[in-house]
């Protein structure tokens, strides 16, 4: 049976391995952080699928009233606050509502 989203890739993941007297630099930090951020994508893919876990509504919403007159048309929808996983297993937050003129 095919799986409508790909699985997460089948790879070993670098950690870093810490020590007294370790200096750490850009690419030591970047490596750190890249292994947790990559263990927890595989397994937001392995577990979940992607889409939205709550919240993260949609509505339309009037124009606000700083903004110029001829933007006010009718076009403008609020994002409401949520939490949401992507395909590659990335965790998307939006904390706080935003307004958006659609183009």
């Amino acid at each position: 049976m095919s799986h409508p989203f790909p699985p997460p890739p089948i790879k070993s993941f670098e950690r870093l391995q810490a020590a007294d007297g370790l200096l750490i630099n850009a690419e030591r930090w970047r490596t750190a952080h890249d292994y947790h951020r990559n263990r927890q994508n595989a397994q937001y893919q392995s577990l979940n699928q992607p889409g939205i876990v709550c919240g993260l509504g949609v509505r339309d919403v009037t124009a606000p009233s700083q903004v110029e007159a001829r933007y006010r048309d009718g076009r403008w929808v609020q994002i409401q606050p949520g939490i949401a996983i992507d395909l590659a297993g990335n965790l998307i937050v939006i904390p706080t509502s935003y307004d958006f003129l659609l183009i």
